[in-house]
């Protein structure tokens, strides 16, 4: 006969709340609870109150381990970018928000003062700068301290962008000289400014990366210049970034590049012709450079030549040989593959 009955879920000698007297059914009984709020240790155990037939017992010690809960970060500003001298707010919000401790903003590894342990309240905290006495980029970053319910995380580095202040903002254009250009040719970026009285650099870069040699090109006449030579096909992402200079503020322009692959020409040469029934045949396909890589399949009457599916290219040519088992007139054709 099953035990009936019931059980007291206990957290430390005291039952636990809604888990008092649990109905034994086919002699389980369950306590569910929706979580605990706070890291911590209980020391649970379970009274059976025993029945008719069963005496009570009661379990050994269950130690409950509630750890820290996993935090994030996140970190903007107020205002970016920003002139100098202006004030700006970075604002941290932590989640989850019900999170106490404090966060630390940094500059570049470097505590910002006044802003090394600021107090979170529903899950944010702030740091209040009066503003960068100078131009440039900041690198800016906040961590939070976690505490005794909730562990330690840091935001991702924010770029902090300060133009010079009272400046004027100068519209800047960027163009090519050739789009869409083919592969090895010379292209020619030029970033060019509303304003022929601008000085100071134009920084080149393709996917956000500086152009090789285009690091700070001078700007003449309100414009300068990039010239690249793609070696590949593609697409690519460009980006002119204005260093500013005393009288106009930073500024950048993008364009897209389309690189198209080269054209090549081929020629198809048998090494007999006619020939006759079980003499071996060369086929050779000949590009107009020795540049070009990749394969050449070779087809007789737009079928692939067995064995002759994907000749490798050597020194700009590519061969099948056959033997031909039967007269007639065959159709042959090569079809290069490409290449980048």
């Amino acid at each position: 006969m099953a035990a009936t009955g019931s059980v007291t879920f206990e957290d430390a000698g005291t039952a636990i709340s809604g888990c008092a007297d649990q109905t034994v059914t086919s002699g389980v009984a369950t306590c569910s609870l929706s979580g605990y709020i706070a890291a911590s240790t209980h020391s649970i155990t379970a009274t059976y109150s025993g029945d008719s037939n069963y005496i009570g017992s009661t379990s050994s010690l269950l130690t409950q381990v509630v750890s820290r809960a996993r935090t994030s970060t996140t970190l903007t500003s107020s205002v970016n970018p920003s002139m100098v001298g202006q004030h700006l707010t970075y604002t941290a919000t932590v989640n989850p928000a019900a999170g106490a401790g404090t966060v630390s903003f940094d500059q570049a590894g470097t505590p910002i003062p006044g802003c090394t342990a600021q107090s979170v309240s529903s899950g944010t905290a702030t740091c209040t700068l009066s503003g960068y006495a100078t131009a440039g980029e900041h690198a800016i970053m906040a961590t939070y301290s976690g505490d005794g319910n909730y562990l330690t995380s840091a935001s991702s580095s924010s770029k902090q962008v300060v133009d010079k202040t009272g400046t004027t903002k100068a519209a800047m254009t960027l163009s090519s000289s050739l789009n869409p250009s083919t592969v090895g040719e010379a292209v020619t970026y030029t970033a060019t400014l509303n304003t022929t009285a601008a000085t100071g650099t134009v920084e080149f870069r393709q996917a956000e990366v500086t152009i090789t040699g285009c690091a700070a090109q001078p700007i003449s006449a309100g414009s300068a210049q990039c010239t690249v030579v793609n070696p590949s096909s593609g697409w690519r992402s460009i980006t002119a970034v204005y260093s500013g200079d005393n009288t106009y503020a930073t500024t950048s322009s993008g364009l897209g590049q389309s690189v198209t692959k080269k054209a090549a020409t081929m020629t198809l040469s048998s090494s007999l012709n006619p020939s006759t029934v079980g003499e071996a045949v060369t086929y050779t396909a000949t590009l107009n450079t020795t540049a070009a890589t990749g394969t050449v399949e070779f087809r007789q009457a737009e079928v692939t030549i067995t064995g002759c599916a994907a000749q490798p290219i050597s020194a700009g040519s590519a061969q099948c040989t056959v033997v031909n088992p039967s007269s007639g007139w065959r159709s042959i054709t090569a079809v290069y593959s490409g290449d980048s």
